[in-house]
């Protein structure tokens, strides 16, 4: 398994989540659709937490693969595999760490508004485990971070991902251990409170 093939994965799905192409959709409409297809369609994999809780070993690769092949995946897998779909019809979105009180720490992906130069969280791991939440973790600001107990540390840098899957780089493809030395700090326009959700695709 390589980039490559996980790229071919990706424009699959695109493919078929969106038949007619992208042109007739803004950036938030395409986002939901994807968001919406993920939480549908996978499930956690709580198995492989399990292996997270016991500083199992860790391939990042192959997980985001079994996202796509087995349609599983935890909230690293699911994020990383969420990003890539997104980056494949243009919207910039970055994999944010954060500390929800539990035993390992938690990834979801911030998400670039261009239309509003903002940035909103998206959480499709919280989606797929809180279905009655509705689209409550699709779009949200830091009113909601507050009210679900995620205290956000900071963003995961692009070199972290040409490591992972190997991009142009001669690094291992070995992700590092991760702590609060490597991240980046949020920007300064991620939204207080989104009043979007009434978006309807």
């Amino acid at each position: 398994m390589d980039y490559d093939k996980l790229v071919k994965l990706v424009n699959n799905m695109i493919e078929d989540l969106f038949p007619n192409g992208t042109q007739e959709l803004n950036d938030r409409e395409k986002a939901l659709l994807i968001y919406k297809k993920l939480t549908n369609e996978t499930t956690y994999d709580f198995e492989l937490l399990e292996s997270r809780k016991r500083r199992g070993p860790v391939n990042l690769l192959m997980e985001v693969f079994d996202v796509f092949i087995n349609k599983k995946g935890v909230c690293s897998s699911l994020s990383q595999a969420y990003k890539l779909i997104l980056e494949q019809v243009s919207i910039e979105a970055k994999a944010v760490i954060c500390d929800d009180g539990n035993e390992v720490l938690h990834q979801l992906l911030m998400i670039k508004d261009n239309e509003s130069d903002t940035w909103y969280f998206s959480d499709v791991t919280r989606g797929i485990l809180y279905k009655n939440e509705g689209l409550s973790n699709f779009s949200y600001g830091y009113d909601r971070c507050n009210l679900i107990n995620q205290k956000m540390l900071g963003y995961l840098p692009e070199c972290l991902y040409d490591a992972v899957y190997n991009r142009e780089t001669k690094k291992s493809g070995e992700l590092e251990k991760l702590n609060s030395s490597n991240l980046c700090d949020l920007p300064t326009n991620i939204i207080l409170e989104d009043k979007s959700n009434n978006i309807k695709v």
